[in-house]
């Protein structure tokens, strides 16, 4: 909740970073041209949406971050009691545990990572209408793309996840 708390209120400056570096790359094709963080800021507001858009898709985010810390220490708790107690030592069994947690729950909830993204990298795409909310998006990903357009980018995040809930859950001696 307090994970939440401080995602929520920093998301405007991580998705102005996303949409900044998108112009950089010539991906953003609006007729507002982006030059970085504080020209972002200042002229995103005024298009589409306004001031509301730049939290477009914390939604999503908020319903995604919650299951997703519920799994990793449901998860966690099961895996290190399923783990053989012949691996070598504690911290080593904490580390496995936490690598299938985190990959666990990743799984779980990669559907809504791929929805917070679509929705608020829909107004870098000036030929598609945007989606019309997180239910819109959820179903029309579903619709033309199937599983695969949900788990979108799932294989690189494990890259991601795992090793570093992994670090997270063997640097504390008891979690749950």
């Amino acid at each position: 909740t307090s994970v939440t708390g401080v995602q929520t209120c920093a998301l405007p400056i991580f998705q102005n970073q996303q949409l900044a570096a998108a112009t950089h790359q010539g991906c953003r094709q609006t007729a507002l041209p982006l030059r970085g963080l504080i020209d972002a800021l200042r002229k995103l507001p005024f298009e589409e949406g306004g001031i509301k858009s730049l939290w477009r898709g914390n939604g999503t985010n908020v319903l995604r971050v919650l299951p997703t810390y519920a799994a990793r220490f449901g998860l966690y708790a099961h895996c290190e009691r399923a783990l053989p107690s012949s691996l070598c030592n504690a911290d080593l069994r904490r580390l496995c545990a936490g690598a299938l947690a985190g990959g666990g729950a990743l799984l779980l909830t990669h559907p809504l990572d791929t929805v917070r993204t679509r929705l608020a990298a829909a107004r870098l795409q000036i030929m598609a209408s945007p989606y019309l909310g997180m239910h819109d998006c959820f179903c029309e990903t579903w619709r033309l793309e199937g599983i695969r357009g949900l788990y979108a980018g799932c294989a690189m995040s494990l890259v991601e996840v795992a090793p570093y809930t992994a670090i997270a859950f063997a640097d504390r001696k008891s979690v749950v």
